[in-house]
């Protein structure tokens, strides 16, 4: 029950945060909602692929290891998978970035969105794509984590990851309308300044995962070091 329950109250954090989310989407006009949830799901294809993927095949080799006590070869692993996330996501970032529109247009359907919609959606997902090694290693992570029957630590740094992520939406919601950073962000992006704050949305999400993903390794080598003495 003490395993189960904070990986349960981890799973409720996210949902929160995407509620809180979609909640400042709903006030940026009709469709914003859309726009930022069809943006996501397109992004959620490749963290499923390289990110769940990766860390559903390294579970049972990582609790193998630590049940072993062979902590070292644990360690190893685990930076190995973290490299080739961050390889394998610099190619997905490459391959989406110059083939944007046409995944869009095949997904979706370009005569389904204005121009200014459509290029709202392949800007927010390049936005989110950045975030993709980040978003990847903290489902890889994670499982290291309970690979050791440790649930509280992820808890803990996702919680406060969590916290950044919603304050950051407020401070930007609130705090970048009407600003000089709106408008040049507007204006680089080819979009209007009231989109920039739907655009801030996936930005922030992008922080609060990297931060998840830098804490979630720092801790985990730092656990692992003193394991192996």
């Amino acid at each position: 029950r003490s395993i189960s329950l904070p990986r349960t109250l981890g799973l409720s954090v996210n949902n929160i945060t995407t509620l809180v989310i979609v909640s400042f989407a709903s006030l940026l006009g009709a469709g914003a909602v859309s726009l930022f949830t069809l943006a996501n799901n397109i992004f959620n294809v490749p963290v499923n692929i390289i990110g769940t993927s990766l860390g559903t095949v390294s579970f049972p080799t990582l609790v193998t290891l630590f049940q072993s006590g062979n902590y070292r070869e644990s360690r190893s692993i685990m930076k190995t998978i973290i490299r080739n996330i961050f390889a394998v996501s610099i190619l997905a970032i490459i391959v989406v970035f110059f083939c944007k529109q046409i995944i869009i247009g095949l997904l979706l359907g370009s005569g389904n969105f204005s121009p200014e919609h459509f290029q709202t959606i392949t800007t927010m997902l390049m936005v989110f794509m950045v975030g993709l090694a980040s978003q990847c290693s903290v489902a890889v992570l994670v499982r290291g984590w309970y690979a050791m029957g440790e649930t509280r630590t992820p808890l803990y740094i996702n919680l406060i990851s969590q916290l950044t992520i919603i304050s950051t939406v407020v401070i930007s919601f609130y705090g970048l309308p009407d600003s000089a950073l709106a408008h040049t962000i507007a204006t680089v992006a080819a979009i209007t300044p009231d989109q920039v704050r739907l655009l801030a949305l996936p930005f922030t999400l992008t922080i609060g995962n990297t931060i998840n993903a830098i804490w979630l390794y720092r801790r985990y080598m730092n656990k692992m070091k003193v394991l192996i003495g």
